[in-house]
């Protein structure tokens, strides 16, 4: 199994029984230790997006795991180094500029694995213009012997309509 492949096999996986609940060998359903609280996870994940907004690339690096998968705008990154290579710098210049509002926060996962999603409303300039987009954002974590670490990101993004 590639990698991609197990990547969205884990986040459908997570979403899905965190979505449901899970049963122990009892049948009794689980509790999820982070629905919509602080946590180790939403902690990374929250260090993590302060880090590209103060453009600080060795701290944003050190919170996503070496074979990070992100989806962002059609595209793909395979790896931290590739997604520094390529649109870390342009991430931290947009988001340096820019003021960004959460609207919804939820989470969830177990001692191993977690997932995060967050919708915000981001407002700034971009290349000379004013911009004002809604952010849908999914981040999967695993537990490493380093701590919490970001395994996969799903950035989507729209304008915002300005009846809303």
């Amino acid at each position: 199994m590639n990698q991609q492949w197990r990547y969205r096999v884990i986040g459908v996986t997570l979403l899905g029984l965190s979505a449901a609940g899970c049963a122990n060998e009892k049948g009794q359903r689980a509790v999820t230790p982070f629905p919509n609280s602080v946590s180790a996870p939403v902690a990374t994940v929250d260090a993590f997006e302060a880090a590209i907004v103060r453009g600080d690339e060795a701290a944003a690096k050190a919170l996503l795991a070496p074979d990070v998968l992100i989806y962002e705008s059609g595209g793909q990154e395979t790896s931290r180094d590739q997604y520094a290579a390529h649109h870390m710098k342009g991430d931290m210049a947009f988001l340096a500029g820019s003021k960004r509002e959460v609207l919804s926060r939820a989470s969830g996962g177990d001692e191993q694995h977690a997932w995060v999603t967050t919708r915000s409303r981001i407002t700034g300039r971009h290349k000379e213009k004013d911009v004002e987009i809604l952010s849908t954002e999914s981040m999967m974590l695993k537990n490493t012997s380093e701590g919490w670490r970001i395994a996969h990101i799903h950035w989507s993004s729209r304008p915002a309509a300005k009846d809303h």
